[in-house]
């Protein structure tokens, strides 16, 4: 604990990162966005739309979401996006360390490669749907 409360003082868990949380997140939007200013994170009500015309997402974006707001994911998947539970927030404040690739969602629907992102449609088929830069 007092190695957590420490790292919490000297580097704030969301220092300089935009959050956006879908709708369906648990245990709640509201609860969820308090809980990232509390840690010095910015949470976004939605993402802009330059943000989705550019070729990457920023890398000061984190995405909460769960499994039942998949669709409103997909574009974010085909700009490379990285989509997060919200347990990334939860269990990161208990420990002060956020643990990516162990609240990933999503995997088994995205698929990269050095040149190309795909993304699963059609039952089990993956198709490209951008160019990595």
């Amino acid at each position: 604990m007092p190695a957590s409360l420490a790292r919490a003082f000297q580097h704030p868990l969301l220092e300089n990162r935009k959050v956006f949380i879908t709708p369906n997140t648990k245990p709640g939007k509201e609860i969820i966005s308090s809980l990232v200013k509390a840690v010095n994170g910015q949470a976004v009500e939605r993402i802009g739309r330059s943000v989705l015309k550019a070729d990457q997402i920023p890398d000061n974006l984190l995405v909460l979401s769960c499994e039942e707001d998949y669709e409103i994911c997909v574009p974010l998947l085909e700009k490379g996006a990285a989509i997060y539970s919200s347990e990334l927030v939860l269990n990161g404040i208990v420990t002060q360390k956020l643990e990516f690739e162990r609240h990933r969602l999503f995997t088994d629907q995205v698929k990269k490669t050095r040149s190309t992102i795909w993304l699963r449609k059609d039952g089990n088929k993956f198709h490209p749907v951008s160019k990595n830069k």
